[in-house]
């Protein structure tokens, strides 16, 4: 069973000032996401992607991204190096075809469709709690249609292609519409509202989360969170995903009673 088992290195080294570790303004925190769509050539040569995982037989290679964007920060959207956290390149701002401007709170990497969705904070300067696709090789934000719903994180099993969300507001469970964007209640968690809410789906479409500290699997169906035991962490885990590898990455800190905390990058 994965586990966070502590925190390996300060992503890129940055003061605990900094929103989702790039930002000089407090608060906010990462959306973090392993994506295999087709890397070009030039992106390869300066990353060394195979730390995260060799790729699969359509030659796809998987890169660890990040994204930042809340408290009034402009959206961005980086690559990380998984074995040191360090941001290996910025690839754009998080702008629409009209130039407007996204903060994202979810990313997730769709293995079936091959679409990079994304879920907007309730804070986005554009479209918040919105359900929206991101280009990995410019960052352009195409919007799909509102979530209906403030969203701490989604997951998408890769054995059905269902996306789930969890809140961090309420205890409310949701399967997410990806042609609409719209989130339905499917179940609870038990847990109450989810204090930093990383949240994923592993290889074989399990569901995994983190909340106030403590480590979770979720029931698909009626979304009732079962404790796993502690992080053994300082500070809480805001995003979460799993490599195809099954490797689990996660962003510990910034944001809510640990803004003031590096964000570290978790395995």
């Amino acid at each position: 069973m994965p586990a966070l088992l502590g925190a390996l290195l300060c992503a890129a080294g940055l003061l605990a000032s900094l929103v989702r570790a790039f930002s000089q303004v407090p608060g906010g925190v990462f959306s973090i996401a392993n994506d295999q769509a087709p890397v070009p050539s030039e992106l390869l040569a300066s990353q060394d992607v195979d730390d995260i995982d060799a790729g699969d037989a359509a030659g796809r290679r998987a890169v660890l991204y990040a994204a930042k964007g809340t408290f009034g920060v402009q959206g961005v959207l980086f690559t990380l190096d998984p074995a040191t956290g360090a941001v290996l390149t910025t690839v754009g701002s998080l702008n629409d075809a009209n130039g407007n401007n996204y903060g994202m709170g979810a990313l997730k990497y769709h293995p079936i469709t091959g679409i990079f969705y994304g879920a907007t904070m309730s804070d986005s300067p554009t479209n918040p709690n919105y359900l929206v696709i991101v280009d990995p090789v410019t960052a352009l934000v195409t919007p799909i249609g509102p979530l209906g719903a403030a969203l701490t994180d989604i997951a998408i099993d890769p054995t059905t292609g269902i996306m789930y969300g969890i809140s961090g507001f309420n205890q409310k469970f949701y399967t997410v519409n990806t042609q609409t964007g719209l989130a339905t209640q499917s179940g609870s968690t038990g847990i109450g509202f989810v204090v930093g809410g990383g949240f994923a789906a592993d290889s074989t479409g399990a569901l995994f989360g983190v909340s106030n500290l403590s480590f979770y699997s979720f029931n698909k169906t009626t979304g009732q969170a079962t404790l796993s035991g502690s992080t053994l962490l300082g500070y809480l885990v805001r995003a979460a995903d799993f490599s195809p590898s099954n490797v689990l990455y996660g962003l510990e800190g910034g944001g809510g009673i640990d803004n003031n905390h590096l964000r570290w990058l978790v395995t």
